[in-house]
Order: structure tokens, then sequence, then C-alpha cells
């Protein structure tokens, strides 16, 4: 996605979880989109199992330091 198309699906995501209280699963590899969604939980799986999670700042630990350090 362009950078406008992320910011146009962000806004939908966030109004929809505000006015729904819906649940989103975003899948991604880049940390991006975190500046648009704010996560409210952040898991990172390995082999089909979640290794690790926490909150948005893990995202940006990987980000960071890579894979490795799981």
């Amino acid at each position: 996605m362009d950078i406008d198309a992320l910011k146009i699906v962000a806004k939908s995501v966030t109004t929809l979880k505000e006015k729904t209280g819906m649940s989103v699963l975003l899948i991604t590899h880049y940390t991006r989109v975190l500046k648009y969604i704010e996560p409210d939980l952040v898991c990172i799986m390995k082999d089909g199992v979640i290794a690790k999670s926490g909150d948005k700042k893990l995202a940006h630990e990987i980000e960071d330091k890579g894979y490795g350090q799981i």
C-alpha cells in the first residue's frame, strides 16, 4: 500500500474499532503501520507459535534489533 492508502485503511480500522468495539487482526512485517494504528497487543510468531508478545514497543524493538533475539 502507498502512504495515502495506508492512512485511509488505518482511519477506517480505528473508526470501526472505536464505534463498534470490533476486534482486528492485523498481520504485517512493517512497523510503518504503527504510526497510524495503535495496537493493543503485538505478537511475534515463530514456527506457528507465539514466541513473544508485548505492546507496540516490541515491534519497534524487532525493527531495530531483528528477530535473532527471539
